[in-house]
């Protein structure tokens, strides 16, 4: 009897205050991740972004700082102001293109590196204990609902979410993560060596 009234009391709440109240908790696991998770650090995102490129171009060509400003989507002011922060902390190097003076790239340091590598570190302690109060079933029980309703938001409101596993194991593009250059397409090609 104990156990149908409090079945009770949960088909009692209105769908509508259901739905409220799981938005309500979306948006605080949102604001959550936003603040604790995110790589919303504009110094962090400059580092990940010359990581991804010296992956892709070698550490000896560097990314042109026109390049960078275009993938943070910043204006040039801003830009310099930052690398000049992290020049001075070690963390980056710029260098001139000896071919041409006015064109200024940017090479990732050791420090800048390390940096990145002690952030991952310290982001694997922190995922452990995010769910430590979950157990596997649990996990794996909140994985699944996330997906269906991802799907189901993606599906409804003909939305991709970037970077997002589809149902049929491909993952959806991820314009932020577009580094590479390809000459002759309006975009600007690597640096080259200085």
């Amino acid at each position: 009897m104990e156990e149908e009234k409090q079945g009770e009391n949960t088909l009692s709440t209105p769908v509508s205050g259901l739905n409220h109240e799981l938005l309500l908790l979306l948006q605080q696991t949102g604001h959550f991740l936003y603040h604790k998770r995110s790589c919303r650090s504009g110094q962090r995102r400059i580092l990940l972004l010359l990581e991804r490129w010296e992956k892709e171009h070698g550490s000896e060509e560097g990314m042109s700082q026109q390049e960078l400003q275009r993938q943070l989507g910043i204006k040039s002011g801003s830009i310099s102001e930052i690398l000049g922060k992290m020049e001075a902390n070690g963390l980056l190097r710029k260098a001139r293109l000896s071919t041409d003076r006015r064109k200024i790239c940017i090479f990732l340091t050791q420090a800048g590196r390390d940096r990145l590598e002690s952030k991952r570190a310290e982001n694997r302690k922190q995922e452990e204990v995010m769910f430590q109060r979950l157990s596997a079933d649990e996990q794996e029980e909140l994985k699944r609902l996330l997906d269906k309703m991802l799907s189901g938001w993606e599906e409804d409101f003909d939305f991709c979410i970037p970077g997002r596993r589809k149902a049929d194991g491909n993952t959806a593009p991820d314009p932020a993560a577009e580094v590479k250059m390809i000459p002759g397409e309006g975009k600007e090609p690597p640096c080259g060596n200085i």
